[in-house]
Parts: C-alpha cells; structure tokens; sequence
C-alpha cells in the first residue's frame, strides 16, 4: 500500500529510539488469504540503518535476508507486545470491518544486540487468526 521515506510522526522517533529529525522508512502492507483481507502490516525502519532498503526491497520479499544477506544485520531479538485495539475508518475500509470493531494489535521491537532495527504495527482480524507462541530455552 505504501513505500516511502519520512519523517518520524507522532512518537515514531520514540518508539525507534532515534533524534526526532532523522528520517525512517515506511512500509505499509495488506496481507489477503482467498483474497480476503487479514493483516494489516506498518513496517519502520530507522533510514540510516539501511537508506537503500527501499530499491532493495522491490527485488526481494524478505527483510530479515535484505538485513542479513546485504547490510550484515541479524536480528538477535524481538519484543512483542499484543493487545486489543479498535479500528479507525482507514484500518476498517482496508481490512473489510466495521469502523470501530475490536481487533488483535501486535506491535514488534527488532534488535540487533542492543540497536533497535525495526518497529512493526500489525493489525489482525481476531476471526481469522490465532496465536502460537513457543519458547525454547538453549542448555548451554
């Protein structure tokens, strides 16, 4: 849906621990299953980790192997945090819903070490979706 490089609105240059005049990139994506819409996707990425992310982007799928494969970063650790939310009218035209209708929001943090490299926004139609989170624990 959107492509773009920006400045940092709202607490965008918070939540990706920048300067408020930095810019970042933005990605907005629609995911469809039988061409039914059920994720709404807001990617940010802090321009400077990567300011060819964008041409780079339209050759491949894949941001984990575009940071790892062209820019040497590993995602080393991700912090989720869901939640309920509600639908303004943008979110509830793209994803097929009533304005107002309760929603899954998981908002993502990705680090590499200790350098945030990533803010995701995904909106989840909570009749279409279920959650699975597993946990391993590595015996040293």
């Amino acid at each position: 849906l959107a492509r773009t490089v920006m400045m940092p609105v709202d607490d965008l240059d918070i939540r990706l621990e920048i300067p408020p005049d930095k810019h970042i990139i933005y990605i907005k994506k629609l995911h469809s299953i039988d061409n039914e819409p059920i994720l709404l996707q807001e990617i940010y990425i802090p321009y400077h980790i990567c300011p060819l992310l964008l041409e780079d982007y339209m050759r491949h799928s894949s941001l984990f192997d575009l940071f790892e494969k062209n820019y040497g970063i590993k995602i080393t650790r991700v912090r989720n945090h869901i939640e309920i939310t509600y639908l303004n009218l943008n979110e509830s035209r793209l994803l097929n819903l009533t304005e107002g209708n309760p929603v899954i929001l998981l908002t993502q943090h990705f680090y590499s070490g200790d350098t945030l490299i990533m803010y995701t926004r995904l909106i989840k139609r909570p009749d279409r979706f279920q959650f699975l989170i597993e946990l391993e624990r590595k015996l040293l």
